[in-house]
């Protein structure tokens, strides 16, 4: 059985296959070469476990940034009692998100949004949004509340880059 010749896939010359029809290439440096400029076929699992990595290492500086973020807003509020129920006696006090941080990543780090709350409104009580939101009304008034409103749904997703990060990092460290 006679092959009949191919035409190179990189330089286009003829040639005649060799060792079976599924040679591509006239010579070892055409194969090189064309291996060289092939895509690498990368499979649906290592992508996903691309992504999932990238994500991780993402979600680990945000967590690194929140935790001074959240150290200073408590220190700030050090004087001041849970901004949802009052009280001036929790074991264990958290800097709680009037818009919530999982919800709105924009106000994340938004000094307006975040307030020393105690463990039991942040945690078992779920924020205590509704004496949350009037404690702030009181304290603020209905303009700063809805300038923060529109504030959390402008920028209701945000991917924070690392400069902003390490700015926010920065500003934050006692």
């Amino acid at each position: 059985m006679k092959i009949k010749p191919k035409k190179c896939k990189n330089c286009a010359k003829l040639f005649t296959p060799k060792r079976s029809t599924l040679e591509v290439s006239c010579s070892i440096t055409c194969a090189i070469e064309l291996g060289k400029n092939k895509p690498i076929k990368v499979s649906k699992e290592t992508q996903l476990e691309q992504f999932e990595t990238k994500k991780q290492t993402y979600v680990r500086k945000v967590n690194k940034v929140k935790v001074i973020f959240q150290a200073w807003i408590r220190n700030r509020d050090k004087n001041k009692p849970c901004i949802s129920c009052g009280s001036i006696n929790a074991i264990e006090w958290h800097a709680g998100h009037l818009y919530k941080a999982e919800n709105y990543s924009g106000l994340i780090f938004d000094e307006r949004n975040c307030h020393k709350q105690c463990k039991k409104c942040n945690v078992f009580l779920d924020g205590n949004q509704l004496e949350y939101f009037n404690q702030m009304k009181l304290n603020h008034g209905y303009e700063f509340m809805e300038k923060l409103r529109l504030d959390a749904y402008l920028t209701k997703v945000k991917t924070w880059s690392d400069d902003e990060l390490t700015e926010i990092k920065e500003k934050y460290k006692r």
